[in-house]
């Protein structure tokens, strides 16, 4: 516990300093990058756990028809993966590759046969069902009396008994559909806006409102930093976006109506773009629909 500030968590994560953090969440809109909620935890609270939560704050709060999210690899569970395709939403979940012995293959080699309820291994093996565990995962295991002459077996398991074992969550379907979602045009297209959209409200958020740190303790005084910082950066976004409306309209009134035509065209050549089209139509939404949200994290 922190002397400082019992409130903070202890944050030990992979390439992340380690110490007493507090993790601010923020979520943006895709269209304008106004943020729309800020959340502050403990800095040894995992970034997957309050999701949820937040997202039915942002619904409840806001009353509009979510289209899409964009998270990043920390996001990447079978609880969010399971809320967002039973809601409808669109979601694009980065993809993080987890280590393994090196030189040996991987789960990802294996192809799950959904009409048969088996894996297909690398040499055209079947791996069949076993057995389900407590927690929820089913269990594919191959033939021993097939494995050990397959000549790929050193790379498959090097199990005593020569049989590799697969394990299957029984919600691993909604984690494949989000899979399938980040693979697609529509998902690459997405996700491709998160670097100028809420990683350019963290970076604006620290290098010009003060949050590379905290200077205040407990979390009410942290969350309220927070909002604070949040509001001057909505609030200078508004001013940016009513700015470029007026001097649009001032520019609009002094040329003349093939120029207009002009400009008009150049400016929908310029902000729909084939791919931002196939996004659109992919989810067959019409134009004036809310544009999607993007979550991410910070560590204070």
């Amino acid at each position: 516990m922190s002397r400082t500030d019992p409130d903070a968590g202890y944050m030990y994560r992979d390439q992340k300093p380690e110490g007493f953090f507090w993790l601010v969440h923020r979520t943006v809109d895709a269209k304008h990058n106004l943020i729309v909620d800020v959340h502050v935890t403990p800095g040894n609270v995992s970034d997957s756990t309050v999701y949820l939560d937040r997202l039915d704050y942002i619904l409840n709060r806001f009353a509009y028809p979510l289209e899409a999210v964009a998270l990043d690899a920390g996001y990447y569970t079978t609880e969010i993966a399971k809320a967002l395709v039973e809601r409808g939403v669109f979601g694009v979940i980065a993809w993080r590759r987890f280590g393994g012995k090196k030189g040996m293959f991987r789960k990802t080699r294996f192809t799950y046969l959904p009409d048969v309820d088996a894996y297909l291994c690398p040499a055209k093996q079947h791996l069949t069902y076993k057995t389900t565990d407590r927690h929820g995962y089913h269990q594919y295991a191959s033939n021993p009396a097939i494995c050990q002459n397959c000549p790929l077996l050193e790379k498959c398991t090097s199990s005593r008994s020569h049989r590799r074992v697969i394990n299957r969550h029984i919600d691993e379907s909604y984690r494949e559909a989000v899979s399938d979602n980040r693979l697609s045009a529509s998902g690459k297209h997405l996700y491709r806006l998160r670097p100028q959209t809420v990683e350019r409200s963290f970076a604006d958020g620290k290098e010009l409102h003060g949050l590379r740190f905290t200077f205040y303790r407990g979390k009410e005084a942290v969350d309220r930093a927070n909002l604070v910082a949040a509001t001057a950066q909505n609030m200078k976004k508004l001013a940016n976006l009513l700015a470029e409306n007026d001097r649009l309209h001032s520019i609009f009134s002094i040329l003349c109506r093939a120029e207009r035509l002009e400009l008009v065209e150049h400016k929908k050549r310029r902000t729909h773009s084939p791919e931002a089209n196939g996004f659109v139509n992919s989810l067959t939404l019409l134009r004036e629909a809310p544009s999607p949200v993007i979550q991410g994290d910070r560590f204070l």
